[in-house]
């Protein structure tokens, strides 16, 4: 009889939420009742502030909890590869408008696809199809609708990156700045390539 081989746990990783802002152009994809295209402009485009979440399983990394600033540019080009990927990251965000009144709309919302045109401009192509606001609260449901039009210092909080956390933290370690740049990048290249 051969004795079990003991499994290891997975090392913890570090794991970051991320806040962007800026001022967008919000329309609606045409033949579509839940897609959106979301514009934002060149002029004000927040850098994307990451900061690690809370381990449950390390009392180590809550003590050195990472927290960085990334170009948004950079950030789409890193998180919403050209080349199709198994499991493409699509985060679940809470987007906050606020309109001439100085009423805060809130959105909730997946973002499908996220890339930079030629001329530097970021765009998120997003749906509410996939939130389901499981109860029957009027206030929830309207979450779901999004507003179209310009918004001046619209805010979003996007979900966790789980999988470019390894990259993030090997990032963070050889970038002295906290600034994603092409030669700290090159350092944790099969890091955040796979």
């Amino acid at each position: 009889m051969s004795t079990p081989v003991p499994t290891l746990a997975p090392a913890p990783k570090r794991e970051y939420d991320q806040i962007l802002s800026g001022d967008v152009t919000i329309r609606k994809i045409k033949n579509s009742d839940d897609e959106y295209l979301i514009k934002f402009s060149k002029k004000n485009i927040s850098k994307v502030l990451m900061y690690q979440t809370w381990s449950s399983t390390s009392a180590a990394l809550n003590n050195s909890r990472k927290v960085i600033e990334i170009k948004a540019k950079d950030w789409v080009k890193a998180v919403f590869p050209k080349t199709p990927v198994a499991v493409p990251f699509t985060p679940t965000t809470v987007m906050e408008l606020h309109d001439v009144e100085g009423k805060d709309k809130k959105h909730v919302f997946v973002i499908n696809n996220a890339k930079v045109k030629k001329n530097g401009k970021v765009i998120f192509r997003v749906s509410s199809k996939y939130i389901d606001p499981n109860n029957k609260n009027k206030t929830i449901k309207k979450l779901k609708k999004i507003h179209t039009g310009k918004f001046h210092n619209a805010r979003f909080d996007i979900d966790y990156i789980y999988s470019f956390s390894d990259c993030l933290s090997c990032l963070t370690d050889n970038c002295p700045s906290g600034v994603l740049t092409a030669e700290c990048s090159q350092q944790c290249n099969t890091i955040c390539t796979t």
